[in-house]
C-alpha cells in the first residue's frame, strides 16, 4: 500500500472539541428555552446534518441551519480558544508530510470559523486542500473521491471520527481510519467498520508511517 493523499475531518478528530462544542449545543437549546439532551445523546446521534439533530429534539423546523450556526459562532467567538489540538495532531501531520502526503481536510466545519482556527494554531500552509462547509459530507467526498479518481483506497485515505464520515469516505474510494476518541462512542466507531480503528493520533501516524 502506498498513500500519496492523507484527508482528515477536523472536529473531533484533529480538533479537541469536544467539549465546547457540547455547551455550544446548551447553548443552543437554551436560546429556545428547551431542555438540552445529554452528553451522551448528543454523542450518539449528532452528525453531519446537524439540523436534523436539533429538529429531532424540538428546536422548531423553520429555524434554519444558518441561524442554528449563527448562535454556534457567536457561542465559539467568545470560548473558542479553549479548544485545542489533539495530543499528536501536529506530529500525525508531520509524519505524513515526512512520508511524501499531501494532505487535507474535508470538514463540515463553517469555513471562516476553520479557516481562523488553522491559522490560529499556524498549520494552514500544512494542506494543501482545506474545506469547510462540506454539507452533507457524503457529497463533498464523492467529488474529492472523483476528483482524485480513487479506487478502494489505492491512494488516499481518509480519518473521520463519526460513523457518517466513514461510510461516506469508504464509499467515495477511500482507505478509512476511524478515530475512537472524538465525538461519536467507539462502538459506534466499530460498527461503521473502518479499514483501521486507533484511539489516538499518535497510532495513526504509526499506521501511516506502517504503509508507506
Amino acid at each position: 500500500m502506498l498513500w500519496q493523499f492523507g484527508f482528515f475531518d477536523w472536529n473531533g478528530t484533529l480538533l479537541d472539541d469536544l467539549e465546547i462544542a457540547y455547551e455550544s449545543v446548551k447553548e443552543i437549546f437554551r436560546r429556545f428555552k428547551l431542555q438540552s439532551p445529554t452528553l451522551q445523546e448528543y454523542r450518539t446521534k449528532i452528525s453531519s446534518d446537524f439540523s436534523g439533530f436539533y429538529y429531532q429534539n424540538g428546536i422548531p423546523r423553520e429555524t434554519t441551519p444558518e441561524e442554528l450556526n449563527l448562535i454556534r459562532k457567536e457561542f465559539l467567538e467568545t470560548y473558542w480558544c479553549d479548544a485545542k489540538l489533539h495530543d499528536g495532531a501536529l506530529g500525525l501531520l508531520q509524519t505524513c508530510a515526512a512520508s511524501g502526503l499531501k494532505i487535507g481536510l474535508v470538514s463540515a466545519e463553517v469555513p471562516e470559523i476553520l479557516a481562523a482556527r488553522l491559522q490560529q494554531f499556524g498549520i494552514k500552509d500544512l494542506f494543501f486542500h482545506a474545506e469547510g462547509g462540506a454539507w452533507p459530507k457524503k457529497d463533498a467526498l464523492k467529488r474529492l473521491g472523483e476528483k482524485l479518481e480513487l479506487r478502494n483506497g489505492t491512494w488516499a485515505f481518509y480519518v473521520d471520527d463519526t460513523p457518517e464520515g466513514i461510510q461516506a469516505a469508504s464509499e467515495a474510494g477511500f482507505t478509512t481510519v476511524g478515530f475512537a476518541n472524538g465525538y461519536a462512542l467507539p462502538s459506534a466507531i466499530r460498527r461503521a467498520r473502518p479499514n483501521f480503528i486507533a484511539h489516538s493520533l499518535s497510532e495513526i501516524a504509526r499506521i501511516v508511517q506502517s504503509a508507506q
